[in-house]
């Protein structure tokens, strides 16, 4: 899957992922990271069979994975 691979802002995902900014364990202060993520939560639609939504504090929050 290319989930979690990393993206140039801006770039082309493959289809149904969104090339997510985020910060490291650094915060703001470090530098920004960008990966191809599906976005979860309430806010958006399950994640696809064979992902489970999961929180990645120190990276691009709740996305499936």
């Amino acid at each position: 899957s290319l989930v979690g691979t990393s993206c140039a802002p801006g770039s082309d995902c493959p289809q149904g992922l969104e090339c997510l900014a985020y910060y490291g364990f650094a915060g703001p202060s470090g530098p920004t990271f960008h990966s191809c993520e599906i976005r979860c939560g309430s806010d958006h639609a399950p994640c696809p069979d064979g992902l489970t939504c999961t929180e990645i504090a120190d990276g691009p929050g709740q996305v499936c994975r």
